[in-house]
C-alpha cells in the first residue's frame, strides 16, 4: 500500500526496525522498508483506533543502535465512512388528544459512529411520510434536535394511532426510523344525571 514518510539514519549501511509504542489488540498496519519508507500495511479506521504511536530503530547488522530511537506519531483523520443508526428499531411515543399544537411528543434519538463534534457526525432529520396522511400533516420534527410536535390538535376520532417514517442524514449517508405516535383518550363527555323527582311522598 501507499508510503507515508522516510526516514534516515547517519549511517547509509542501516538496517530499519519499526514497533509499536503502545500494546493494542489490534493488528500493526504499518512496516518499514530497507529505504526508510514506512508503509501502511492495512486500511485504517478510526472507529477502531485514531492513533498511533510508531518507533523506528537504526541499526547495524549484529542489531546494535546507530542512532537514538525516533517516535512518530500517526493521527487517523475521521473520514465520513458510518450510515446513522436510529437508537430503536421502533420508537413508540403517546399523547393525549385535545393537546394544545405544539405539544411535545418525544425525541427521536439517532447516533453516527463517525467522530463525534465534526461534520460527520452531524445528524438532520425530517419526516419522510406520514399514515394515515391527512389533508394537512399533524407532526413536525426539529431538523437539528430529532424532537416531533403536534402541529394541530389531536382527536382519537380523527386517528387512534400515526406511524411517521423518519429519515435521518449525514452529510453522505441517510437511514429510515420508524415511529408511533398513540393518540391517548381523553374522557371529555359530560356525566348525565338521572333526574328524579323531587316530590317527597307522604
Amino acid at each position: 500500500m501507499a508510503s507515508g514518510r522516510r526516514v534516515e539514519s547517519n549511517d547509509a549501511n542501516a538496517l530499519y526496525r519499526l514497533v509499536q509504542k503502545e500494546r493494542s489488540a489490534l493488528n500493526f498496519p504499518f512496516s518499514i522498508s530497507v529505504d526508510g519508507d514506512i508503509q501502511l500495511t492495512q486500511e485504517l479506521d478510526r472507529e477502531d483506533k485514531d492513533g498511533y504511536i510508531l518507533v523506528v530503530f537504526a541499526e547495524d547488522q549484529y542489531g546494535n543502535q546507530l542512532d537514538p530511537p525516533m517516535e512518530i506519531q500517526v493521527i487517523v483523520e475521521d473520514v465520513n465512512d458510518n450510515e446513522p443508526q436510529c437508537e430503536l428499531e421502533e420508537n413508540v411515543f403517546e399523547i393525549q388528544e385535545d393537546e394544545l399544537v405544539g405539544s411535545l411528543v418525544g425525541q427521536l434519538l439517532a447516533h453516527d459512529a463517525d467522530e463525534e463534534g465534526t461534520l460527520n457526525a452531524q445528524l438532520m432529520y425530517s419526516i419522510a411520510s406520514q399514515s394515515p396522511a391527512p389533508s394537512s400533516s399533524a407532526f413536525s420534527i426539529d431538523p437539528t434536535s430529532g424532537q416531533i410536535r403536534t402541529l394541530k390538535t389531536l382527536s382519537r376520532q380523527e386517528a387512534k394511532v400515526y406511524q411517521l417514517s423518519v429519515t435521518v442524514s449525514d452529510p453522505a449517508y441517510s437511514t429510515e426510523c420508524k415511529v408511533i405516535i398513540k393518540v391517548i383518550d381523553v374522557n371529555n363527555k359530560l356525566p348525565l344525571f338521572e333526574k328524579k323527582d323531587g316530590r317527597h311522598g307522604d
